[in-house]
């Protein structure tokens, strides 16, 4: 019994001293899967998966808490992308962060990562920290954003592109639009934001500074207030909308670099199923044209608020 138990003693001896020996070293086999999660509890998270398949073909599946309404977001990609992975892995020694589980408590906000890597061999290395990471994590970060971010931004694109063939469906439930001046040209704002009469008492919110009359009187001019299904022509907005095929602005948030003056827009209509979303100073086709009708189709449907304006 005693030699037994000896020999149950120099096994689990043996095993550990295997196991540091291969935490020291770095692994040899390629890389199978890899999974690294970002939690920032105010940037917002997600979480990037990198597969080697059976076939030999390399998957990234991509998964943002800020576009939850995109599915399946995930492609493949080229094998030298996982070998770069394997060489930003290498370059950081990340094989050493096995084991790692760190937190401060002290903060309650914050950000956060897991990682997680399975060699072809069996090898693994977990790691996961909030607030407090390993050496050399941050320039790790770095690099692998930079190298995943141009396949993040393809996969943006073909949700986007599923969205906006999905389109949307059924009655408008809500609006936002807003156009705003930069300095130095003249300054003024309009923002509009109209829900239906079911979802909120007062839903319609108007803020107008600095009209310069030629569709919306001159001046500043603020309303809240309610006005019923009817009397909001919400068929009219909505026609509008698929008249100028805004869906294919979808997800639009572009920037005019050369013009520091363009006007900027935000705009978001909600339907029964689907939404569609667009913002910035680069302005989508059509766009002058819907503003202009945007505005006009605003007047005659609430011209009587100036009218009874005190």
């Amino acid at each position: 019994m005693i030699k037994y138990t000896n020999r149950l003693i120099l096994m689990s001896l043996a095993s550990l001293f295997l196991h540091a020996c291969q935490a020291a070293s770095a692994p040899q086999a390629p890389i199978r899967e890899f999974n690294f999660h970002f939690d920032g509890t105010i940037g917002g998270m997600y979480n990037w998966t990198v597969t080697r398949e059976n076939d030999g073909s390399v998957r990234f599946k991509l998964e943002d808490h800020m576009r939850r309404d995109y599915s399946d977001l995930s492609d493949t990609v080229s094998a030298e992308f996982m070998d770069s992975l394997e060489a930003i892995c290498n370059k950081y020694a990340v094989y050493k962060w096995d084991g790692y589980n760190k937190y401060d408590r002290r903060i309650c906000d914050g950000r956060g990562f897991s990682l997680y890597i399975k060699y072809e061999d069996g090898r693994s290395v977990n790691a996961h920290g909030m607030n407090k990471f390993p050496s050399g994590y941050h320039e790790f970060k770095d690099d692998l954003e930079a190298l995943c971010e141009p396949i993040c931004e393809h996969l943006f694109e073909l949700g986007r592109l599923q969205k906006i063939e999905q389109g949307v469906k059924g009655d408008m439930r809500s609006l936002i639009v807003s156009f705003a001046s930069h300095a130095p040209g003249p300054i003024y704002h309009y923002k509009f934001f109209f829900l239906r009469d079911d979802l909120r008492d007062n839903n319609v919110d108007i803020e107008i500074k600095h009209s310069d009359g030629a569709i919306i009187p001159e001046g500043d001019h603020r309303f809240y207030c309610r006005a019923s299904n009817d009397k909001m022509k919400w068929d009219k907005f909505a026609a509008l909308v698929h008249k100028y095929q805004l869906i294919q602005w979808c997800e639009w948030d572009k920037h005019d670099e050369e013009n520091k003056t363009a006007e900027w827009f935000q705009v978001a209509f909600s339907f029964d199923e689907g939404i569609i979303n667009a913002s910035g100073t680069a302005h989508p086709e059509n766009y002058d044209a819907f503003r202009e009708e945007f505005l006009q189709l605003f007047m005659d449907t609430f011209s009587y608020l100036f009218d009874n304006k005190d």
